[in-house]
């Protein structure tokens, strides 16, 4: 059952240092809602264990809330080359699922801190030389 506990751990080593930046979490975040869900089918004839684990996806749940109310985890996720938005529905669609609109609601919290804080700020020339 220790077992179980290694990907939290090699998680959690390889968001430290000051090389993280936020869209790491949540995909670090996604990857453990993955691990967890293959443990709770794994584990499914085992009720204690899969209480536990069921223990753990609400506590993934409460934290996922959470970044939803931070726009910047989602909006880190968006402005990744690599990420995008196809990351997000691939990565979420479990979640919106449950929580119907979790995406859509992110991506307005992205545009309003947008509208809200960069629109119409000048743009810096020096910045880009």
């Amino acid at each position: 059952m220790i077992t179980i506990l290694l990907p939290f751990k090699d998680t959690i080593k390889a968001l430290e240092g000051n090389s993280t930046t936020l869209d790491k979490v949540l995909q670090s975040i996604d990857f453990l809602i993955k691990h967890v869900k293959e443990m709770q089918q794994e584990h499914a004839f085992n009720t204690d264990f899969s209480a536990s684990l069921l223990t753990m996806w609400f506590a993934f749940d409460k934290y996922y809330t959470l970044t939803n109310k931070t726009p910047v985890y989602m909006t880190a996720l968006l402005l990744n080359p690599i990420l995008q938005r196809a990351y997000i529905d691939n990565s979420w669609k479990t979640i919106d699922e449950c929580h119907l609109g979790t995406i859509e609601q992110a991506i307005k919290a992205v545009q309003k801190l947008w509208q809200k804080e960069y629109k119409y700020k000048p743009v810096n020339s020096k910045a880009s030389e």
